[in-house]
């Protein structure tokens, strides 16, 4: 875990955990995270650019497994720096995980316990100019992971997606929707995280941030996303 809050903190550069992917074994993602084995560390701030700047357009996408949020910009993409990355990480896409209404559907779980939904923002280090090429490389993709815990009011930050998924019900659909910036969908964070190097069924490296403060989202969200998959799976059987 990424934090100066506790005594005894070790002090890591960007170079200490490229190392780290490049000589230890990665876990298989998604892990448990378990809070009585954590190590504390520090590392510089993540520097976080054109994350309040609104696209030239946005849409969801149904890849038939998982809604997908992209992008264009008319200037540079949001991207990240800093912190543990040696580098420029570009925003490519983000995408959600969910289960049916009765379970939680995040890949990731905190002590064993399971959150409703699960939200993956995508970067790609700019070394290497597309996610593909990145893919293929040790240090070129960063994920980061944002989970959710219930609250009674409807999030903001999630009804753009939620209220457009009768639009795309359908495997390979498409809509584009109001251009918000990425702001709008998270709150960019510049520390206080967990940090692991995975392996992502098995076909490429990801250096996983996940953020220590879950997202707030609705029951009544939950349940439009969870009958959404729901369709989507009966289309598939």
């Amino acid at each position: 875990m990424v934090s100066d809050q506790k005594k005894d903190v070790e002090k890591f550069t960007a170079e200490d955990v490229i190392n780290i992917g490049k000589n230890k074994e990665k876990f298989d993602s998604p892990i448990d995270i378990t809070f009585s084995i954590l190590s504390y560390i520090s590392l510089p701030l993540l520097e976080w650019n054109n994350e309040h700047q609104p696209p030239r357009f946005m849409k969801l996408t149904n890849s038939g497994v998982s809604v997908i949020l992209s992008g264009k910009w008319n200037g540079p993409r949001p991207f990240l720096r800093n912190g543990p990355l040696l580098g420029d990480y570009i925003f490519s896409q983000m995408h959600f995980h969910w289960g049916p209404l009765e379970e939680g559907g995040s890949e990731h779980t905190f002590d064993g316990i399971r959150m409703p939904l699960e939200m993956h923002v995508m970067f790609f280090k700019s070394d290497y100019l597309c996610q593909e090429e990145a893919m293929k490389n040790n240090d070129g993709i960063l994920n980061l992971a944002f989970l959710t815990e219930l609250q009674e009011d409807d999030s903001i930050a999630f009804k753009p997606i939620v209220d457009n998924l009768y639009k795309i019900e359908s495997a390979e659909m498409t809509h584009h929707i109001e251009l918000l910036p990425l702001s709008h969908f998270f709150p960019p964070f510049v520390d206080d995280y967990y940090m692991y190097w995975g392996n992502v069924v098995n076909t490429h490296a990801v250096l996983w941030i996940i953020c220590r403060r879950p997202l707030p989202i609705s029951a009544n969200q939950i349940y439009i996303i969870a009958l959404d998959r729901a369709k989507l799976m009966k289309q598939m059987n």
